[in-house]
């Protein structure tokens, strides 16, 4: 087995965490990162299903209420990996950004940088960018 990789591994979604915008102090970015990683762990009892009540949904038979939905958070993002085709755990299905809003008042380059920095995870099924002022 590879260092770092553990049984429970393979059942984590990737999601890369990527600084976006201007600069971020080394503090804040630990501070940021860590307010991200507390939500390593869902419940699925706090998800809504996708599916209406006459779709027969794939996801039937899943602990709704006592599962999770367990998430690797990645900061700085990862290089792709050569294994993502037959090993889907290695694949990155979410980008974060993280702004710091002191350093990067211009929030349409805050944007465009993160739409580029996405663009790097082209199997990522979601996006998302959270700005952050500590003041």
């Amino acid at each position: 087995m590879e260092p770092g990789l553990s049984i429970e591994s393979g059942s984590a979604i990737r999601v890369a965490v990527l600084p976006v915008g201007g600069p971020i102090p080394s503090p804040c970015l630990r501070d940021y990162a860590a307010l991200v990683a507390r939500h390593a762990c869902v419940d699925l009892a706090s998800l809504r299903p996708y599916y209406k009540e006459h779709q027969k949904s794939p996801f039937a038979h899943q602990p709704w209420d006592a599962g999770c939905l367990r998430l690797k958070f990645v900061l700085g993002g990862c290089v792709p990996s050569p294994w993502e085709d037959f090993q889907s755990s290695r694949k990155v299905l979410a980008v974060v950004g993280i702004c710091h809003l002191p350093s990067s008042p211009d929030l349409d380059r805050v944007a465009a940088d993160f739409v580029d920095a996405a663009r790097s995870y082209p199997s990522a099924l979601a996006s998302r960018c959270f700005a952050f002022c500590p003041h």
